[in-house]
Protein backbone atom coordinates (compact mmCIF):
# COMPACT_ATOMS: atom_id res chain seq x y z
CA UNK A 1 0.00 0.00 0.00
CA UNK A 2 1.49 3.66 -1.05
CA UNK A 3 2.57 5.98 1.72
CA UNK A 4 0.46 9.00 1.22
CA UNK A 5 2.24 10.97 3.96
CA UNK A 6 5.86 10.88 4.55
CA UNK A 7 7.53 13.18 6.97
CA UNK A 8 11.06 15.09 5.91
CA UNK A 9 12.82 12.98 8.51
CA UNK A 10 11.29 9.55 6.96
CA UNK A 11 12.31 11.01 3.97
CA UNK A 12 15.51 11.07 4.77
CA UNK A 13 15.75 7.78 6.37
CA UNK A 14 14.20 6.22 3.09
CA UNK A 15 17.07 8.13 0.68
CA UNK A 16 19.84 6.63 3.31
CA UNK A 17 18.55 3.21 2.39
CA UNK A 18 18.32 3.89 -0.97
CA UNK A 19 14.52 4.28 -0.86
CA UNK A 20 12.94 1.90 -3.06
CA UNK A 21 16.39 0.09 -4.45
CA UNK A 22 17.74 -1.24 -1.05
CA UNK A 23 19.35 -5.05 -1.94
CA UNK A 24 18.18 -8.09 0.25
CA UNK A 25 21.60 -7.94 0.58
CA UNK A 26 22.10 -4.48 2.18
CA UNK A 27 18.60 -5.01 4.63
CA UNK A 28 20.05 -8.38 5.85
CA UNK A 29 23.22 -6.12 6.90
CA UNK A 30 20.84 -3.49 7.91
CA UNK A 31 19.08 -5.91 10.24
CA UNK A 32 22.37 -7.43 11.44
CA UNK A 33 23.27 -4.18 12.76
CA UNK A 34 20.04 -2.90 14.08
CA UNK A 35 20.20 -6.42 16.62
CA UNK A 36 23.95 -5.11 17.49
CA UNK A 37 22.65 -1.74 18.76
CA UNK A 38 19.49 -3.27 20.16
CA UNK A 39 21.77 -5.49 22.86
CA UNK A 40 24.36 -2.72 23.40
CA UNK A 41 21.48 0.10 24.02
CA UNK A 42 20.21 -0.83 27.57
CA UNK A 43 24.21 -1.36 28.86
CA UNK A 44 24.62 1.87 27.34
CA UNK A 45 21.71 3.56 28.45
CA UNK A 46 22.01 1.91 32.07
CA UNK A 47 25.43 2.79 32.40
CA UNK A 48 26.16 5.22 35.33
CA UNK A 49 29.77 5.83 36.12
CA UNK A 50 28.56 7.90 39.40
CA UNK A 51 27.51 4.09 41.20
CA UNK A 52 30.65 2.91 41.04
CA UNK A 53 32.76 5.93 42.93
CA UNK A 54 31.13 8.19 45.71
CA UNK A 55 29.51 10.88 44.78
CA UNK A 56 26.85 12.89 45.59
CA UNK A 57 24.19 14.70 43.37
CA UNK A 58 20.48 16.40 43.64
CA UNK A 59 17.87 13.70 42.62
CA UNK A 60 14.80 15.99 42.99
CA UNK A 61 11.88 15.15 41.22
CA UNK A 62 10.55 18.27 40.61
CA UNK A 63 6.71 17.26 40.47
CA UNK A 64 6.99 17.53 44.10
CA UNK A 65 7.61 20.84 46.81
CA UNK A 66 10.30 18.50 48.67
CA UNK A 67 14.19 18.58 47.66
CA UNK A 68 15.42 15.10 47.42
CA UNK A 69 20.16 14.63 47.52
CA UNK A 70 21.50 11.23 47.63
CA UNK A 71 25.19 9.95 47.99
CA UNK A 72 26.01 7.37 46.40
CA UNK A 73 28.92 4.45 47.02
CA UNK A 74 30.37 5.50 50.38
CA UNK A 75 32.60 2.81 51.27
CA UNK A 76 35.05 4.46 54.16
CA UNK A 77 34.29 7.22 56.89
CA UNK A 78 36.32 10.00 55.11
CA UNK A 79 33.79 9.81 52.28
CA UNK A 80 31.23 11.95 54.23
CA UNK A 81 33.05 14.84 55.04
CA UNK A 82 34.73 14.61 51.14
CA UNK A 83 31.69 14.57 49.46
CA UNK A 84 28.90 15.55 51.96
CA UNK A 85 28.09 19.57 50.84
CA UNK A 86 28.05 21.85 54.29
CA UNK A 87 25.50 24.01 52.24
CA UNK A 88 22.18 22.12 51.67
CA UNK A 89 19.84 24.85 53.04
CA UNK A 90 16.79 23.31 51.46
CA UNK A 91 13.31 23.94 53.66
CA UNK A 92 12.10 20.19 52.87
CA UNK A 93 14.80 18.19 52.76
CA UNK A 94 14.66 14.25 51.57
CA UNK A 95 18.66 13.05 52.52
CA UNK A 96 19.05 9.65 50.97
CA UNK A 97 22.61 7.31 51.32
CA UNK A 98 22.13 4.64 48.72
CA UNK A 99 24.55 1.91 47.72
CA UNK A 100 27.04 2.38 50.18
CA UNK A 101 29.24 -0.80 52.25
CA UNK A 102 30.71 1.00 55.09
CA UNK A 103 32.68 -0.42 58.21
CA UNK A 104 30.64 2.06 60.12
CA UNK A 105 28.67 5.17 60.04
CA UNK A 106 30.55 8.14 61.54
CA UNK A 107 29.83 9.84 64.35
CA UNK A 108 27.68 13.11 63.54
CA UNK A 109 28.32 11.91 60.09
CA UNK A 110 25.72 13.74 59.10
CA UNK A 111 25.85 16.57 61.72
CA UNK A 112 24.17 19.78 60.09
CA UNK A 113 22.51 18.52 57.37
CA UNK A 114 18.58 20.50 58.10
CA UNK A 115 17.21 16.65 56.41
CA UNK A 116 13.37 16.47 57.54
CA UNK A 117 13.89 12.53 55.84
CA UNK A 118 16.81 10.51 56.12
CA UNK A 119 16.47 7.91 54.19
CA UNK A 120 19.13 4.01 53.83
CA UNK A 121 18.86 2.85 50.80
CA UNK A 122 21.00 -0.81 50.17
CA UNK A 123 23.36 0.41 52.22
CA UNK A 124 25.24 -2.20 54.27
CA UNK A 125 27.34 -1.16 57.58
CA UNK A 126 28.81 -3.76 60.70
CA UNK A 127 28.12 -1.03 63.05
CA UNK A 128 26.22 2.22 63.62
CA UNK A 129 28.66 2.99 66.45
CA UNK A 130 31.79 2.28 67.66
CA UNK A 131 31.09 2.96 71.13
CA UNK A 132 28.66 4.76 73.70
CA UNK A 133 29.75 7.95 73.37
CA UNK A 134 27.68 10.70 72.15
CA UNK A 135 30.18 11.93 69.32
CA UNK A 136 30.06 8.39 68.74
CA UNK A 137 26.54 8.25 67.19
CA UNK A 138 26.01 9.06 63.81
CA UNK A 139 22.46 10.70 64.34
CA UNK A 140 24.31 13.42 66.59
CA UNK A 141 23.50 16.48 65.23
CA UNK A 142 20.47 15.56 63.49
CA UNK A 143 18.27 16.04 66.82
CA UNK A 144 16.18 19.51 65.86
CA UNK A 145 15.48 18.57 62.14
CA UNK A 146 15.04 14.71 61.57
CA UNK A 147 10.89 13.62 61.36
CA UNK A 148 11.30 10.86 59.65
CA UNK A 149 13.47 7.83 58.96
CA UNK A 150 13.64 5.08 56.39
CA UNK A 151 15.24 1.50 55.77
CA UNK A 152 15.11 0.69 52.11
CA UNK A 153 16.04 -2.87 49.90
CA UNK A 154 18.03 -4.66 52.84
CA UNK A 155 19.98 -1.71 54.54
CA UNK A 156 21.83 -2.40 57.63
CA UNK A 157 20.07 -1.01 60.72
CA UNK A 158 21.04 0.55 64.00
CA UNK A 159 22.26 -2.56 66.49
CA UNK A 160 20.20 -0.88 68.92
CA UNK A 161 17.03 2.01 68.89
CA UNK A 162 18.15 3.63 71.59
CA UNK A 163 20.92 5.73 69.45
CA UNK A 164 17.54 7.62 68.11
CA UNK A 165 16.35 8.50 71.74
CA UNK A 166 17.88 11.82 71.31
CA UNK A 167 15.73 12.73 67.62
CA UNK A 168 13.30 14.48 69.70
CA UNK A 169 11.23 15.76 66.45
CA UNK A 170 11.07 12.00 64.81
CA UNK A 171 7.27 11.02 63.88
CA UNK A 172 7.97 7.97 61.75
CA UNK A 173 10.02 5.09 61.22
CA UNK A 174 9.73 3.58 57.97
CA UNK A 175 11.10 -0.37 56.01
CA UNK A 176 10.67 -1.44 52.93
CA UNK A 177 11.94 -4.21 51.09
CA UNK A 178 13.56 -4.99 54.08
CA UNK A 179 14.59 -9.09 55.05
CA UNK A 180 14.92 -10.96 58.52
CA UNK A 181 13.54 -8.07 60.40
CA UNK A 182 13.65 -8.36 64.56
CA UNK A 183 10.61 -6.81 66.08
CA UNK A 184 11.67 -6.63 69.45
CA UNK A 185 11.26 -4.48 72.91
CA UNK A 186 14.40 -2.51 71.26
CA UNK A 187 11.74 -0.43 69.68
CA UNK A 188 10.62 0.36 72.78
CA UNK A 189 14.14 2.87 72.80
CA UNK A 190 12.62 4.97 69.83
CA UNK A 191 11.63 8.28 71.59
CA UNK A 192 7.98 8.74 71.98
CA UNK A 193 7.95 11.62 70.02
CA UNK A 194 7.62 8.42 67.33
CA UNK A 195 3.81 8.48 65.60
CA UNK A 196 4.15 5.97 62.90
CA UNK A 197 5.69 2.81 62.09
CA UNK A 198 5.39 1.20 58.71
CA UNK A 199 6.57 -1.86 57.65
CA UNK A 200 6.14 -2.41 53.73
CA UNK A 201 6.86 -6.10 51.61
CA UNK A 202 9.35 -7.26 54.40
CA UNK A 203 10.16 -10.74 55.67
CA UNK A 204 9.90 -11.01 59.76
CA UNK A 205 12.56 -13.24 61.11
CA UNK A 206 10.54 -12.85 64.61
CA UNK A 207 8.28 -10.57 66.31
CA UNK A 208 8.43 -10.26 70.42
CA UNK A 209 5.37 -10.02 72.55
CA UNK A 210 6.40 -6.73 73.94
CA UNK A 211 7.33 -5.27 70.38
CA UNK A 212 5.91 -1.36 70.84
CA UNK A 213 4.20 -1.87 74.31
CA UNK A 214 6.23 1.38 75.72
CA UNK A 215 5.31 3.78 72.60
CA UNK A 216 2.76 5.67 74.24
CA UNK A 217 2.13 8.38 71.73
CA UNK A 218 1.81 5.95 68.69
CA UNK A 219 -0.62 6.70 66.18
CA UNK A 220 -0.47 4.35 63.36
CA UNK A 221 0.91 1.25 62.70
CA UNK A 222 1.39 -0.36 59.18
CA UNK A 223 2.39 -4.15 58.30
CA UNK A 224 1.45 -4.35 55.04
CA UNK A 225 2.08 -7.14 52.66
CA UNK A 226 4.68 -9.26 55.13
CA UNK A 227 4.89 -12.29 56.64
CA UNK A 228 3.11 -11.41 59.60
CA UNK A 229 2.01 -14.68 60.92
CA UNK A 230 0.47 -13.73 64.85
CA UNK A 231 -0.13 -10.77 66.15
CA UNK A 232 -0.83 -9.82 70.25
CA UNK A 233 -2.40 -7.73 71.76
CA UNK A 234 0.89 -7.09 74.19
CA UNK A 235 2.71 -6.14 71.14
CA UNK A 236 1.21 -2.90 71.59
CA UNK A 237 0.24 -0.07 74.64
CA UNK A 238 -2.20 -0.74 76.78
CA UNK A 239 -3.83 1.29 76.65
CA UNK A 240 -2.98 2.85 73.15
CA UNK A 241 -4.32 6.33 74.13
CA UNK A 242 -3.98 7.84 70.68
CA UNK A 243 -4.02 4.51 68.13
CA UNK A 244 -6.23 5.43 65.62
CA UNK A 245 -4.91 3.47 62.64
CA UNK A 246 -4.36 -0.29 62.90
CA UNK A 247 -3.31 -1.84 59.22
CA UNK A 248 -2.40 -4.78 59.40
CA UNK A 249 -3.26 -6.46 55.07
CA UNK A 250 -1.65 -8.90 52.97
CA UNK A 251 0.07 -10.60 56.24
CA UNK A 252 -0.35 -14.51 56.90
CA UNK A 253 -2.63 -14.09 60.19
CA UNK A 254 -5.02 -16.82 60.64
CA UNK A 255 -6.80 -15.76 63.88
CA UNK A 256 -7.33 -13.40 65.80
CA UNK A 257 -6.67 -12.97 69.74
CA UNK A 258 -9.76 -12.74 72.15
CA UNK A 259 -8.54 -9.33 73.47
CA UNK A 260 -7.39 -8.02 69.74
CA UNK A 261 -9.43 -4.90 69.69
CA UNK A 262 -9.69 -4.15 73.97
CA UNK A 263 -8.09 -0.50 75.19
CA UNK A 264 -8.02 0.84 71.71
CA UNK A 265 -10.13 4.24 73.13
CA UNK A 266 -9.65 6.10 69.63
CA UNK A 267 -9.01 3.45 66.83
CA UNK A 268 -11.06 4.44 63.42
CA UNK A 269 -9.59 2.21 61.27
CA UNK A 270 -8.62 -1.33 61.77
CA UNK A 271 -7.49 -3.19 58.09
CA UNK A 272 -7.22 -6.77 58.18
CA UNK A 273 -7.96 -7.44 54.40
CA UNK A 274 -5.60 -10.13 52.57
CA UNK A 275 -5.12 -12.43 55.14
CA UNK A 276 -5.79 -16.02 55.80
CA UNK A 277 -8.63 -15.15 58.63
CA UNK A 278 -11.33 -17.86 58.05
CA UNK A 279 -12.91 -17.70 61.33
CA UNK A 280 -12.84 -15.22 64.40
CA UNK A 281 -14.86 -15.07 67.71
CA UNK A 282 -16.80 -12.11 67.89
CA UNK A 283 -15.20 -10.66 71.47
CA UNK A 284 -11.94 -9.85 68.88
CA UNK A 285 -13.96 -7.03 67.60
CA UNK A 286 -16.80 -6.18 70.07
CA UNK A 287 -14.99 -3.90 71.66
CA UNK A 288 -14.99 -2.00 68.34
CA UNK A 289 -18.80 -1.46 67.99
CA UNK A 290 -18.95 1.32 70.69
CA UNK A 291 -16.77 3.18 68.64
CA UNK A 292 -16.89 4.76 65.24
CA UNK A 293 -14.54 2.59 64.31
CA UNK A 294 -13.65 0.91 60.37
CA UNK A 295 -13.02 -2.15 60.09
CA UNK A 296 -12.06 -4.43 56.61
CA UNK A 297 -12.15 -8.06 56.76
CA UNK A 298 -12.15 -10.55 53.98
CA UNK A 299 -13.49 -14.56 55.59
CA UNK A 300 -11.39 -17.05 53.20
CA UNK A 301 -10.37 -16.99 49.65
CA UNK A 302 -13.95 -15.60 48.62
CA UNK A 303 -13.34 -12.11 49.65
CA UNK A 304 -16.58 -11.84 50.81
CA UNK A 305 -17.16 -11.03 54.43
CA UNK A 306 -17.23 -8.49 57.38
CA UNK A 307 -16.75 -4.72 55.54
CA UNK A 308 -18.50 -2.21 58.35
CA UNK A 309 -18.10 1.40 59.53
CA UNK A 310 -20.37 1.75 62.81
Amino acid sequence: MPIKHQSSSGQSALNLLGRRHVSSRCCTFCLFRMKRLLVLLPLLVGFDPTYSAPSCRDTSNHLYDEREFTCFSFSKAEDFQQYVPKDLNFPRLRFVLKECLLDHVPGAALAGIPALSLDFDNCKAKSFSLSAAAESNPFHGLEETVSRMGFMHNSSIPESWSLLKDLSRLKELAFYQMAGLDLTPDFNSLPQSVRRVLIFRSTIARVSERWLASMQNLEEVWIQESNLKFFSRSMLPRPAPKLWRLHLQGCFLSSLPRDFSDDLPVMRHLSLEDNQITTFEEESLAPLKAERTYVGLYVGKSRAGLIYGV
